[in-house]
Formats: structure tokens, C-alpha cells, sequence
């Protein structure tokens, strides 16, 4: 028996239904049951309506069916553009229930599943002051955030602290401070 290749597929079903069939994410045997399902290529083919519609899918069908309750982590989820927070090569795959490799295997982002049980087991409330500490590329602390929370960003990596800078800038997220090198030991100076 052949494994099944994990890929992101757009569902093309034509049948009776007039209205289309948004974009779906098939992995695993879920591809071998669908019919006329067309691969996406590359990411230039999907566009913004089809992110949001799949960021929609995974709170509805990955958050929501497990136990995650909180509306505020289920709404911050809902509107964080996680595509921005992925490498190019892996956009197509943003929303999949899967850790999101960064640059070489070195890294990775939690999936959506893992920091949404981690951000519900800590009840945060709005106004509260939160330090994304090894943040890779920002998509927790840019979440944090929506969620009302005062966030300061620091990851050892230079590399990811200017790539962090640039994704918060420009998803519209520059309130985020993000720590330079040693300035974590005073970050009672960032309130």
C-alpha cells in the first residue's frame, strides 16, 4: 500500500450546487475520496479570499472540534494571517494542522492546534503584558496582540528578529516591540 503524500488541494466538485466549492485542504486518505480535485501549483494561485476562507476552515474544523472554547484565542486565530508567518514555499500549507518548518528544518511554528491550546490554558486577559520569547517569525506574538495584549517579540536568531520587524510591519502589527540581542534583561523599560 503506497503512502499518501501530504498536498493542499483545491475541491473543483461540480455537481448540481450552483454555488461554488471554496478551497479545501485534503491530507491523507481525505484526497483519495474527493473528487476532481486540481492541485494548486504554486501560491501565486491562491489568493486572499482563499486564505481567509482557509483560515475560516481551521478554526471552524481544527480548533473548534477539539475543545478550543475561548472566543477570544478562536476569534485572534480567525483574523491573524498565519500565510505572512510561513516561509514562501510553505504558503499553500499555512493553515494545515501541522507545525510549520522554517528555513532548513531548523525551526518550525506550533500548528494552529498546539498554540491555540496553549493560549486557551493560559486565560489571558486584554491589557495584559506578554513576552513571545524564541518567536521565530511572530505569528503567536501577532496573535497575542489580537488579542489585546501588550507584546514584546525576542528570538536569539538576528535573521528572525528582522524578519519578525518586517512581517509586523507590514501586516500592520508595528506595536509589537521587538527585543534586540541582549535587551531582554531590560525589558521593564518596554512596560
Amino acid at each position: 500500500m503506497q503512502r499518501q503524500k501530504r498536498a493542499f488541494f483545491r475541491c473543483v466538485h461540480i455537481s448540481r450546487r450552483k454555488k461554488p466549492v471554496p478551497p479545501c485542504v485534503f491530507l491523507g486518505r481525505g484526497a483519495k475520496t474527493a473528487r476532481n480535485i486540481v492541485p494548486f501549483n504554486n501560491v501565486s494561485e491562491i489568493g486572499m479570499t482563499e486564505f481567509s476562507d482557509l483560515r475560516r476552515m481551521m478554526v471552524d474544523g481544527q480548533l473548534r472540534t477539539f475543545d478550543i472554547q475561548d472566543p477570544a484565542v478562536l476569534d485572534a486565530m480567525g483574523r491573524v494571517p498565519r500565510e505572512y508567518f510561513v516561509d514562501e514555499s510553505d504558503r499553500a500549507l499555512a493553515y494545515a494542522d501541522r507545525a510549520a518548518r522554517l528555513r532548513e528544518g531548523n525551526r518550525s511554528l506550533l500548528s494552529p492546534m498546539v498554540l491555540a491550546r496553549m493560549l486557551q490554558a493560559l486565560k489571558i486577559n486584554k491589557g495584559e503584558r506578554a513576552l513571545d520569547l524564541f518567536g521565530a517569525t511572530g505569528y503567536s506574538g501577532a496573535v497575542l496582540q489580537d488579542m489585546g495584549c501588550r507584546v514584546a517579540a525576542w528570538d536569539p536568531d538576528a535573521d528572525y528578529r528582522t524578519r519578525m520587524q518586517q512581517t509586523y510591519h507590514a501586516s500592520g502589527l508595528a506595536e509589537i516591540v521587538v527585543l534586540d540581542g541582549n535587551e531582554i534583561s531590560g525589558l521593564s523599560a518596554h512596560g
